[in-house]
């Protein structure tokens, strides 16, 4: 039987799983006061960076992230990729949406035609409101 990771092996990262994302409607999940509230669940390969982890409710993203997956996000990764999905703190809410830049805008990627794009004035409007980028969405079954 393997011997179960630590933070010192090369692939394995220990990362806070912060609060529930609410995704289906703008609202503001991250409140840490000390994170060592927070339960810490292993993840490996996610490269190095500064990750905490969400829980996705609702269906905007519900093409890559179904309600119930967590989301790894990386707060250090600060540069937006057009089609790349993202963490974003729009007024005081919270949005996981995909980055487009022409227009500027929050995409939602959802099976649900309810949701529509958030958009912004530019891309430096997005780069003050950004978390991180997405690096990795899983779920149980």
């Amino acid at each position: 039987m393997d011997a179960a990771p630590t933070p010192n092996d090369r692939h394995t990262v220990f990362v806070r799983l912060m609060d529930a994302l609410p995704a289906s409607k703008l609202s503001a999940p991250m409140t840490p006061t000390a994170s060592e509230q927070y339960p810490l669940i292993i993840m490996s390969n996610l490269g190095r960076g500064e990750y905490i982890a969400l829980t996705v409710q609702g269906d905007p993203m519900d093409r890559i992230s179904p309600q119930g997956s967590i989301i790894a996000v990386n707060k250090a990764d600060r540069v937006l990729v057009p089609g790349k999905p993202y963490v974003f703190c729009h007024r005081g809410k919270v949005a996981y949406r995909i980055w487009r830049s022409d227009p500027a805008r929050l995409q939602p990627y959802s099976t649900n035609p309810i949701h529509e794009p958030i958009y912004l004035k530019d891309q430096t409007e997005a780069e003050q409101i950004l978390v991180g980028r997405v690096r990795r969405t899983t779920l149980d079954l």
